[in-house]
């Protein structure tokens, strides 16, 4: 599903704008692919990497010849990915990049990105939304809505358990105001390391709470 979410939001961009083309040349575009390939996210990198691969084969029936610069940038580390941004940006003049998976991505590549005037698609929600960017993702704030309303239905007691990553505190955060908005209550928030492979503690202090149900953000 989310491969082919990546190949119609590239196709979008893509077709929507000066890259079309009427004449009988095929224009070639390089694209700058930056995905975490490896690390915590690599499955998520794949599927995305898997849609730029169709969209440039769908795209080149259209009369464009896409070029793809794939980079890997480990668990989506934002210094990794600005260092890839500025080696494609410079050395392989690639003019629009795909990819960008977390917030922090987003946060170091968007404001250099706006300034070059170079195009994005990047596969996040963000409070940072630079003007020449296509942002495919679900807000934190609608995505906490619906979890609130359903979670709301059989529980009024509720513990947040989450990882210290930006998305999932954006969500957290979220949740937090629409639940008691509803006249929920968080009986506990608790936070832990995204590498971390022990919680024991932290469901233990979940179980102390109280809770009829905790949350987990996706």
């Amino acid at each position: 599903m989310i491969d082919y979410a990546a190949k119609a939001a590239l196709s979008f961009l893509l077709l929507g704008g000066s890259f079309a083309s009427s004449t009988s040349a095929t224009p070639r575009v390089k694209v700058g692919v930056i995905l975490p390939l490896s690390g915590e996210f690599s499955a998520l990198g794949d599927a995305f990497r898997n849609g730029a691969l169709l969209a440039s084969s769908d795209l080149k029936q259209d009369g464009i010849d896409l070029e793809l610069r794939i980079e890997d940038s480990p668990s989506s580390s934002a210094k990794t990915s600005l260092s890839a941004y500025r080696k494609l940006r410079v050395a392989d003049q690639a003019s629009v990049f795909f990819g960008f998976v977390s917030p922090e991505e987003l946060a170091a590549v968007g404001p250099v990105a706006e300034k070059d005037g170079t195009a994005l698609v990047a596969f996040v929600a963000s409070k940072i939304r630079p003007k020449n960017a296509l942002l495919v993702w679900m807000s934190p704030e609608v995505e906490a809505q619906r979890l609130a309303e359903k979670v709301y239905q059989e529980h009024t007691r509720v513990a947040i358990l989450s990882a210290d990553q930006q998305w999932e505190k954006d969500v957290s955060d979220a949740f937090t105001g629409e639940f008691t908005k509803l006249g929920g209550e968080i009986s506990l928030r608790v936070e832990v390391p995204y590498a971390s492979k022990d919680v024991r503690t932290e469901v233990l202090k979940v179980k102390q709470s109280k809770a009829t149900a905790v949350v987990i953000p996706p």
